[in-house]
């Protein structure tokens, strides 16, 4: 008997990968979410991991291959498991007495174990305790782990128990005199049960001080809702169980609030590790042409997205470039002394919090530089949000994480939040909605070195700044030359949309507004009004 496992669709649009490195070989013996490889996908490198336990018995695609969502990743041979698998000792049944009184006869214990989905993929020969994956990487986010073997007492004969919600309607079943008369076998059933499956000792311990089954069904109920909520994969789970952390309590830091492994040790009084970098392999293949001997390296992952979106913004717009420079020498002068107070509160100050402040008061009066095209319908429209994109330099390529909502957002909350999406997106940890929404763009070569370039529209958006190095230039000033500090200003925007008149107003008005920062309502004194 043979089990495929198929590229699990991972949402947000995703529908390939390129697969990176291979943790497994044929022929190995696998555990349930032991790790089977590395992919790439278009916003991260994810590992994916075995639905089941079982052997290897095919790999079906090879390194640096791309992979789309459905095709077969791994064939396994379950027969093999079967035969060398032990036989699990059979688990005697005890007879519970009758009771004296004339009340329900209570019949033999039994073990608790989470039922297996059965559907026409799912054999009742695989192990329970785990659910079957519902088609993510992360897959299902199941109440339970695995129930160790334990007689629980007072239950009917056969009867699987899954989850909270589960449990709490068996509670509902029990007639109130049935409940009454065994009240302390049932209490201590039942937390027995919360201990094995839920890993949580002080719902356990709270149910053991309940007096009733309103109040316990009360108790039940409120933690089954928090526990509907908790996002985290099976060996996180696993973690906290080890560690005794419940995770209810934990604030998750991963995708949409997943609790990570690194949040399980935090909480246990770990210090988080470093995020895993994975060295991605290029396939070279050495040729030789009619000159000599050349490399040849596939696009994929994030480079072959790169390519074709570059591809797609050049053809979709007609792009043209304005060139200016601003004097900053007075914003530098606030922002070396504001620095200070910023990194007293972590916080690393750059110039770009500013220049988004000016070009949201900029917006306000040429709102076609904040708009999306929509060339199917013919229409353009304008953002009366500013949503910014940030273009980050990455080891893997050019990813451009959206700062949202940024016209509510402070000096200091601002540069906290690029701080974090950069970082983010080095450790390859953005999803897609940390890049989508996006009004406008910024995109930052001053730390490199250049000074002007022509930076390509990221359609549908409608124009994009590129910041170039800030320098020190000697500028005629009343009749003096003095030395200012300038800031070189390349704003590329869709001629279809926006006349050359029009953006040459918008960078007049950016400049302004940079060289005299008390527009900003920031004063030359360095005020921390902005710190938050």
């Amino acid at each position: 008997m043979v089990f495929e496992f198929k590229f699990p669709d991972v949402g947000e649009g995703i529908a390939e990968g390129t697969l990176i490195r291979w943790k497994v070989k044929e022929g190995d013996f696998v555990k349930a979410d032991q790790p089977l490889a590395d992919i790439e996908t278009d916003k991260a490198i994810v590992e994916v991991p075995s639905p089941i336990a079982g052997k290897i018995a095919k790999l079906h695609s090879k390194e640096g291959e791309i992979i789309n969502v459905g095709a077969v990743l791994v064939t396994y041979d379950k027969e093999s498991e079967a035969k060398t698998g032990a036989a699990k000792p059979e688990i005697p049944k005890t007879e519970i007495p009758k009771s004296e009184t004339s009340k329900p006869e209570i019949l033999r214990p039994e073990i608790l174990r989470p039922a297996p989905v059965e559907s026409p993929k799912t054999k009742s020969s695989e192990k329970p305790g785990k659910r079957k994956d519902a088609g993510a990487v992360v897959g299902q986010l199941p109440e339970y782990e695995e129930v160790p073997e334990r007689h629980y007492f007072f239950l009917k004969t056969g009867e699987q128990i899954r989850s909270l919600g589960q449990l709490k309607e068996k509670l509902e079943s029990i007639d109130d005199d049935t409940f009454s008369h065994h009240v302390n076998e049932y209490k201590n059933d039942f937390a027995n049960w919360i201990r094995d499956v839920m890993h949580n000792n002080e719902l356990a311990d709270k149910i053991n001080g309940l007096k009733s089954k309103t109040e316990i069904i009360d108790a039940i109920t409120g933690k089954q809702q928090i526990y509907s909520s908790i996002k985290a994969i099976l060996s996180v789970r696993k973690l906290a169980k080890d560690k005794g952390i419940d995770l209810s309590r934990i604030t998750g830091t991963g995708k949409d609030g997943e609790i990570t492994k690194d949040d399980v040790n935090s909480a246990s009084g770990e210090r988080p590790t470093e995020a895993k970098q994975v060295q991605k392999i290029n396939i070279i293949k050495r040729e030789y042409d009619l000159f000599g001997y050349t490399d040849t390296i596939p696009i994929r992952g994030i480079r072959r997205t790169i390519a074709k979106n570059m591809e797609r913004n050049s053809q979709k717009t007609a792009a043209v470039t304005h060139f200016d420079e601003a004097d900053v020498t007075m914003l530098s002068s606030i922002r070396e002394k504001e620095k200070i107070k910023f990194e007293e509160k972590g916080i690393k100050l750059t110039f770009i919090p500013y220049i988004i402040k000016a070009l949201i008061m900029a917006f306000k009066d040429h709102p076609y530089l904040n708009a999306i095209v929509d060339d199917d319908k013919e229409e353009i429209s304008l953002k009366k949000y500013y949503n910014i994109g940030i273009a980050v330099d990455t080891a893997d390529g050019l990813l451009v994480p959206v700062l949202k909502i940024a016209e509510r957002k402070n000096i200091g909350d601002i540069a906290k939040e690029i701080s974090e999406l950069a970082d983010k997106a080095h450790k390859r940890k953005l999803d897609l909605a940390d890049m989508r929404g996006g009004t406008f763009t910024i995109t930052n070569v001053g730390s490199i070195g250049g000074i002007f370039a022509t930076p390509i529209i990221n359609y549908p958006q409608v124009s994009i700044l590129l910041l170039g190095r800030i320098y020190e230039k000697p500028v005629a000033r009343e009749g003096a030359v003095e030395i200012r500090k300038i800031l070189p200003l390349s704003l590329s925007f869709d001629h279809r949309l926006v006349d050359g008149a029009e953006a040459a107003r918008f960078v007049n008005d950016l400049k302004k507004i940079l060289e005299e920062p008390k527009k900003l309502n920031i004063d030359a004194e360095g005020s921390s009004d902005n710190l938050g």
